[in-house]
């Protein structure tokens, strides 16, 4: 699990971020196959995705479906 906290963005993250900054009306939300403390440290614990958390009005997490991503019900979740 300390490894999941270490994970660092795909280099085109944060420009991906600073862009979606720049339009309010799109909802972002993290999609994971982490638990909400495991997604929630690692965004705390990356130098990008915390200076953007704000960005973010939601989090995902497969956890709470008890099914791994592309299963369908994760996605009707």
């Amino acid at each position: 699990m300390a490894t999941y906290n270490r994970l660092t963005p795909f280099p085109d993250v944060e420009d991906a971020l600073n862009q979606l900054s720049a339009f309010p009306q799109v909802t972002s939300v993290i999609f994971s196959n982490g638990t909400r403390g495991m997604i929630s440290n690692c965004v705390e614990s990356s130098t990008v995705l915390s200076q953007h958390k704000a960005l973010f009005r939601d989090v995902v997490s497969v956890d709470e479906v008890k099914q791994y991503k592309p299963a369908p019900a994760v996605y009707n979740y």
